[in-house]
């Protein structure tokens, strides 16, 4: 079988492809002018279809991932996005409905992150059993799509930011009324003590 740009464009051997692909006995029938028998002809069909099958497995896992990642991206952003339109002002500002209002909306927040952070636990968990077939371990193909990030979980590494950050702005609305002075309030306690 002559292949002879094959490494210069793979950056790879034939024989290791062939190997890593098939099994060494077939990438070595291959690669040498042996007679095609019927019998090489069976094992190479069986060969080519497990590993069409075993692609077909690691896109779905890829597929999977890429929408679970979307997921946990949606719901940090609209998360972020929330977080911004509640006010920066703390009890000793606020009338007391209204700071409820904001504590039951950081709660709902914490609430979420904590729902979305199982689901792509459950998620890589999941990939362990789902695609054992596919050559991809459930850590391992986030160790081969993340290696280069600072977290081999960037989605559960977002989602714990996000958390911190709601839990941040939450301690903040308990604190002191820093922001009556500056006219930050709602019309509530700290306006009408002005």
């Amino acid at each position: 079988m002559s292949t002879p740009d094959f490494e210069a464009t793979y950056d790879e051997l034939v024989s290791e492809s062939l190997e890593a692909e098939f099994t060494p006995s077939l990438a070595d029938a291959l690669q040498e002018d042996e007679p095609v028998t019927q019998q090489f002809k069976r094992n190479l069909l069986v060969a080519t279809t497990e590993a069409i099958e075993s692609r077909t497995r690691f896109i779905q896992a890829l597929e999977t991932e890429h929408e679970s990642v979307r997921t946990v991206q949606k719901a940090v952003i609209d998360i972020e996005d929330m977080l911004q339109e509640l006010p920066a002002c703390t009890l000793g500002c606020l009338q007391f409905e209204r700071f409820v209002d904001i504590w039951e909306t950081y709660e709902e927040a914490v609430e979420r992150c904590d729902q979305r952070s199982e689901q792509r636990q459950h998620h890589i968990a999941e990939r362990q059993t789902i695609d054992e077939h596919a050559n991809v371990g459930a850590h391992a193909l986030n160790a081969y799509l993340y290696s280069d990030l600072k977290t081999q979980f960037p989605a559960l590494h977002a989602l714990a930011k996000t958390r911190y950050r709601i839990e941040q702005c939450r301690g903040e609305a308990t604190g002191p009324a820093s922001h009556a002075l500056d006219g930050n309030c709602d019309s509530g306690v700290g306006a009408s003590l002005n």
